[in-house]
């Protein structure tokens, strides 16, 4: 069942892929504890803590954990505009830490980019970290110094950067490399990582808010533990026990609901979380109405660190009876289903698929008149879904997104911005996919009459903020030669400048 809270108050700014707990739990644990896929880097220096913009690391930074945003290098080309919309909470609010988790490749570089960037512009409170896992000595070295150089000081003095080994070596039950890697036990691993750091260093609390996204999504709004009043939510009601709840508190974690429903209940749960496993116990409408979470994650960090350590201690278990993509997510439901940690699904928290209409939430989407849809000002003149995922490829006409096909560098002096759809661009009823696509220029029509619309709105909404923050890189860190390219020719769909 769905339910819709009405209370609307507009943006100050314009995937196909859940009982409270004691509190013992927060002893600490060590490196050599977080399981198998754990990878000692002795020669790097630097892992373990956060950079922030100084270099130093977090736990000596007094502001640590508070929305204290100002930077130590001001610029004088508008960046303080933006930066107002960082505020002091009040004094009954917790404080919030958005996380995320990357590697070092220069693939999740430019992501983590923009992620920050528009952290900023829609003032997301509190600290927002990038997790970065497995760097090598030199790559750490110039994470640190980009962090420094083009985030930190730039941006915000509260966004960070948190080193850790890498996770991602898939081993045996003897403790030996297969020589397989799963990219995605760095999420588990790395937050659990951070959590121990920061939980152990008091820098925050146990009643702190933790909030855990992909890199590859890009906040609207800002996302905070309170959902009774802020804007339209699409909360999952559950059966008729279960009382709504409109704030993340101890015991009552939220989540975006992703569409694997149930299915995390056909992994063999008593081999993965034990015979007496509350997870056994989970019935299939619980399943489907309170774990079939995703990013955005948000709970306390007491909640988040339990779930952490089953979720990292889980994963490899997962993954051994399914080495695909979901094993990671279906962990985290085991994991939150073995703690008696229902959540609190919504569907407006994130939209990724276009040609599902009801699981994301698409529905504040919808409520966009076409003519609206591409114009600059649909961010403050409408209610968006607080994410935007751009994990699918999006394809009206002759436009296209694919985060795959996006120049790495995208991000300097020397690239030129995206080209952008035109703003009837939702009125479009056909696609044609881009090369190597056969037969060439093949003309296709939409399974749906919903699917160009909302394909539109992402392709539209994704063009303009690269290109924003593609502006903002270069007018913060290029001069005015020639070799600074602000021209609109570089064409997704043609994977070229035109």
């Amino acid at each position: 069942m769905i339910f819709t809270a009405r209370a609307h108050i507009p943006n100050p700014l314009g995937p196909k892929h859940p009982s409270m707990v004691n509190s013992d739990f927060l002893e600490m644990t060590k490196p050599e504890d977080l399981g198998n896929t754990w990878e000692k880097s002795e020669n790097n220096k630097n892992v373990g803590k956060d950079i922030t913009e100084d270099g130093a690391s977090a736990a000596d930074d007094k502001n640590d954990g508070k929305d204290i945003t100002k930077a130590t290098k001001e610029s004088t080309r508008g960046t303080d505009a933006i930066r107002a919309v960082h505020k002091e909470p009040e004094s009954e609010e917790p404080n919030h830490h958005m996380v995320f988790s990357t590697d070092c490749s220069e693939y999740q570089q430019w992501q983590s980019y923009l992620l920050f960037y528009y952290a900023m512009k829609n003032g997301q409170p509190g600290t927002v970290t990038r997790i970065a896992s497995g760097c090598t000595e030199f790559q750490g070295k110039k994470e640190i110094e980009n962090h420094e150089k083009l985030i930190a000081s730039q941006m915000s003095s509260q966004f960070r950067l948190h080193l850790t080994p890498e996770f991602s070596k898939v081993k045996d039950s003897d403790g030996k490399k297969t020589g397989e890697k799963y990219n995605f036990f760095n999420k588990p691993f790395g937050i659990l990582h951070w959590l121990n750091e920061k939980l152990e260093s008091k820098s925050i609390s146990e009643d702190d808010i933790v909030i855990l996204v992909d890199p590859d999504q890009i906040i609207t709004r800002p996302i905070t533990y309170d959902f009774s009043n802020e804007s339209d939510h699409i909360f999952v009601t559950g059966n008729k026990e279960w009382k709504l709840k409109t704030k993340v508190t101890h015991g009552v974690p939220f989540a975006q609901k992703f569409g694997f429903g149930s299915s995390w209940q056909k992994r063999n749960i008593a081999d993965i979380a034990g015979s007496g496993s509350h997870a056994l116990n989970v019935s299939p409408p619980e399943a489907r109405s309170h774990y079939p979470a995703g990013p955005p994650y948000l709970a306390t960090a007491r909640d988040f660190h339990q779930i952490a350590k089953k979720w990292a201690e889980y994963v490899p278990l997962v993954h051994k009876e399914f080495p695909y993509l979901m094993a990671e997510m279906y962990a985290y439901c085991i994991a939150a289903a073995h703690l008696k940690l229902p959540h609190q699904i919504l569907t407006s928290l994130m939209v990724s698929d276009g040609s599902i209409r009801r699981g994301e939430g698409w529905e504040l989407v919808e409520k966009i008149p076409d003519d609206d849809l591409c114009k600059p000002s649909v961010e403050s003149d409408y209610v968006l879904p607080s994410v935007l995922h751009f994990c699918q490829r999006y394809i009206v006409g002759k436009w296209f997104w694919g985060k795959r096909k996006m120049p790495k560098d995208i991000f300097t002096c020397e690239m030129p911005l995206l080209k952008s759809p035109p703003e009837d661009l939702p009125t479009y009823d056909y696609f044609i996919p881009p090369s190597p696509h056969r037969p060439k220029d093949e003309r296709k029509t939409f399974g749906n009459r919903f699917k160009g619309k909302f394909d539109a709105f992402m392709l539209c909404q994704l063009t303009s903020a690269v290109n924003e923050a593609s502006t903002f890189y270069k007018k913060h860190n290029c001069d005015d030669s020639r070799s600074t390219r602000y021209d609109l020719t570089y064409n997704l769909w043609l994977g070229k400048e035109e």
